[in-house]
Parts: C-alpha cells; structure tokens; sequence
C-alpha cells in the first residue's frame, strides 16, 4: 500500500498586473502530461514546509504567479477546505489542503508539464462535464 501524500491545491481568483481588483476568472493550469486536464494549481508539501508556504511556492512553480491568502472568502461555499476522497488523484493516495486567495502577475507556463488558463466558474463547469461525458463508455448507437 503506497503511503499518503500531503498536498496543497489554491483556487485563486486572478488579478492582472496594475489592477486592484480580480476579474472573475480563476487561475487554473491545464496539466499537458499524466494525469491530464485541469487542475487548481498545486502540489506536494515538502520536508519541513508548512502548507502555506508551500501553496506561495506551488502557485509560482505551475503559473509563475504570486499568491495571497484570502480570509473570510465568499469561495468557501464551492469546495470543502480540504479533501482526501481514495482515488482522487490516480497516482498516489493524498490529502490536499485547499487554500483560498488572489493571484496577481504575469503568468508563466511550466515547460512542458502545464499551461495557465483564466477560466470563469461556469468554464470550469462546462469543461468537466465535458471531461467526465468523454471519459464514460459510450452505448453503441448513442450519442
């Protein structure tokens, strides 16, 4: 049995360069290799790395951005604020922690591994239910 991971995942509303104020567009990264499709960016809490810091350096590997804890958001009612269902993520058993905030800057992919898209809620929404119509067995004869 493979050991539990720890992990962060931020949903952060982005604030381009200049502005004071978000847009209504999320930050969520396009994973360009296993497991693919969308993500909130994120990753494994390292060694002696307590979870806030390791959603700031997370946030800035996958996007290039700089993220910023929000208290008290009004994104609370969307997501529980962590999250261990058994097969979540297909490569390991793990527990995310889910911080909620903004993040402001000029995205930058991740070289070969993600690509930093702005989507709306209803985006988001859209493109997993997609996802989920495209990865169920399909009836012969049925569209």
């Amino acid at each position: 049995m493979q050991k539990r991971r720890f992990s962060v995942d931020a949903i952060a509303k982005y604030m381009p360069p200049g502005k004071r104020r978000h847009y209504g567009k999320y930050v969520v990264i396009e994973r360009l290799s296993f497991p693919l499709g969308l993500a909130w960016p994120g990753g494994g809490i390292e060694e002696g790395e307590d979870k806030e810091e390791a959603v700031v350096r997370e946030v800035d590997e996958e996007t290039g951005l700089s993220f910023v804890h929000n208290c008290g958001s009004q994104f609370q009612a969307w997501l529980p604020r962590m999250y261990d269902e058994d097969g979540r993520d297909p490569r390991w058993p793990a527990t995310s922690y889910v911080a909620y905030g903004y993040a402001s800057g000029m995205p930058k992919n991740e070289e070969g591994k993600t690509r930093v898209l702005f989507l709306s809620k209803e985006e988001i929404l859209a493109f997993a239910k997609e996802l989920d119509r495209a990865n169920k067995p399909r009836t012969p004869g049925a569209n």
